[in-house]
C-alpha cells in the first residue's frame, strides 16, 4: 500500500471519525485490531452478517466522504 501524504492521512482520519456508531468501532476493529468478523460479532453482540454491513457502510461512507472532500479540493 503506497503511503499517504499527511493530508490524505488527516483526511481519513476525519472520514473514520464521521462514521457513525456501531459502525466506526466495528471498522476500526477489523482494520486495526485485525480482529475477524466472528470475534467483532461475539464482542459487539452483532451477527457476522451485521458485521459485514458495518464493513461494508464504513467503506462507502467513507469513500463519499473522501469523494466528497477531492471535489472541495482538499
Amino acid at each position: 500500500m503506497p503511503s499517504l501524504s499527511p493530508a490524505k492521512r488527516q483526511r481519513m482520519r476525519d472520514a473514520i471519525e464521521a462514521l457513525p456508531e456501531p459502525t466506526r468501532t466495528v471498522y476500526l476493529a477489523h482494520l486495526l485490531q485485525g480482529d475477524d468478523y466472528t470475534q467483532i460479532g461475539a464482542r459487539e453482540g452483532l451477527t457476522v452478517r451485521e458485521v459485514e454491513r458495518h464493513i461494508a457502510d464504513a467503506i462507502l461512507l467513507i469513500d463519499r466522504f473522501l469523494l466528497g472532500a477531492a471535489e472541495r479540493g482538499q
